[in-house]
């Protein structure tokens, strides 16, 4: 589990970076004003349409029976709506932002390896990346979305339902903001998938640090260049291989000290990337 711990302490490292090294501020604040409008605008739109959504599904009658569905009925349509206001805001800001994101990753890289990281893709490319993960993420949550519908009306199965919408965030999560880098070093879809795997663990702790920080109201336009940051420095300690559409013939080998390297960062690199796998 300690590695699970780590996943969590890189979430938190993105947030101390973030907060306080200049160098990265350039790249944070133009991806935060567009989360800050997205987020308005989605949270806004949420709250126009849910009094209507409300009343479309809830249902009418006197009866006890009725007031009783009404109650649980209510909770689970907030509930719904309010996994469709974040999920909506994660798509849109995220595919907008992801230009910013990537020169965010790539400029946290060039401080703590001290080595020069090319521009890697560029605009047009980093969007299409993006919008191939969030087709994905799309098609697995429709498919858990059909299966939750119905595993929720099963007793003693039910249970599993928020169960499965958290993994679905995590994963999310994690492979959102850790494939900037693996983007970098030209890993395949498959490729990302493998990587997660091999680090389990970390990657949930990763993932679940930033899917609740991303449930926070207000807060949450602030986790994202938190998580970029977070994600990179966890690529970082951990090593990322050279995948086979790279165009950068570099890897990140893990931890080690460059003379190119600004002394403050290298007691962040001191973990061995070695006990990294699971």
């Amino acid at each position: 589990m300690t590695n699970f711990f780590r996943g969590i302490g890189d979430f938190f490292v993105g947030c101390k970076m973030v907060a306080t090294t200049r160098e990265l501020w350039p790249y944070v604040w133009i991806p935060l004003l567009i989360n800050i409008v997205v987020y308005a605008i989605v949270v806004g739109v949420g709250i126009y349409f849910y009094g209507d959504l409300m009343a479309y599904f809830m249902p009418t009658g006197e009866a006890w029976y009725v007031a009783i569905f009404r109650f649980f009925a209510w909770i689970i349509f907030t509930v719904v709506i309010g996994l469709g206001i974040f999920f909506t805001f994660f798509v849109v800001a995220s595919t907008i932002a992801s230009p910013f994101n990537e020169r965010l990753s790539a400029k946290y890289e060039e401080l703590i390896t001290g080595r020069h990281v090319s521009e890697g893709f560029g605009v047009t490319a980093v969007i299409t990346q993006e919008i191939k993960r969030l087709i994905v993420y799309v098609i697995i949550f429709g498919l858990l979305l059909f299966l939750t519908s119905i595993i929720s009306f099963i007793p003693f199965v039910n249970f599993l339902v928020p169960v499965l919408w958290l993994l679905f965030a995590v994963y999310v999560a994690a492979f959102e903001f850790i494939s900037y880098v693996l983007d970098r070093r030209g890993l395949l879809l498959g490729e990302k998938s493998s990587y997660l795997r091999s680090r389990l663990l970390r990657c949930g702790g990763f993932g679940l640090a930033t899917a609740w920080g991303m449930l926070i109201p207000v807060v949450n336009v602030a986790v994202i260049p938190c998580a970029v940051v977070g994600a990179t420095h966890l690529a970082i300690k951990s090593g990322v291989p050279q995948g086979r559409a790279g165009k950068d013939s570099r890897s990140i080998r893990g931890p080690g000290k460059d003379p190119g390297r600004a002394p403050e960062f290298d007691n962040l690199l001191e973990e061995s990337s070695g006990d990294e796998v699971k």
